[in-house]
């Protein structure tokens, strides 16, 4: 860590401003009425056929998440007095990929498409949920199994649900470098 070099007074205003939109997305995602999707709306329509895994809560997570981190971002740049070489950059990639993410869910023009990304994204978290309760040598109540099984119950009761159930619940997957069997120090 180096000590934080004098920035101009151009970014200054802009991390400012950033800053106080952090904040604002912070205080929304503390209220619950101001995610709920508006009556008659194409998502509460997805939330009615997605119950209890509603594509509005999917978004709202990955929002409230972007929201947290771009906060954490500018309270890290703003108010530390340090200059972090790699912390600012991976906060920020959370930034745009829970957003991303949020816009992904969201942006379909068909409810099955819509849903199906919900209930992808809802596999993923519930499977990456697991993964880090068990790496940590947690209890996990329900298993990963039950879990998936009342995911894919949703996906099933889809119109379109016989030729795109197994495919709909199936998580995006994530390209993990390839495990070796020997450590450096065995080489």
């Amino acid at each position: 860590m180096h000590h934080q070099p004098k920035s101009s007074p151009r970014a200054q205003a802009k991390w400012l401003e950033i800053e106080k939109l952090a904040t604002k997305l912070i205080e929304h995602s503390e209220t619950q009425d101001e995610y709920q999707p508006a009556p008659k709306s194409p998502l509460a329509g997805d939330d009615t056929h997605s119950q209890p895994y509603h594509v509005s809560h999917a978004v709202q997570m990955n929002i409230t998440s972007a929201a947290d981190h771009l906060h954490a971002t500018c309270t890290l740049v703003l108010r530390t007095g340090f200059l972090h070489l790699a912390a600012p950059a991976t906060l920020a990639r959370s930034v745009l990929e829970c957003a991303s993410t949020a816009i992904w869910i969201a942006s379909p023009t068909t409810r099955d498409e819509r849903i199906t990304r919900a209930l992808k994204w809802n596999i993923a978290d519930v499977r990456d949920g697991d993964r880090a309760a068990t790496g940590a040598g947690l209890p996990v109540p329900t298993s990963l199994q039950d879990r998936k099984a009342k995911i894919e119950a949703v996906a099933n009761k889809r119109p379109c649900s016989s030729s795109r159930s197994a495919a709909a619940t199936r998580a995006p997957t994530r390209q993990r470098p390839p495990r070796t069997t020997s450590s450096p120090r065995s080489a």
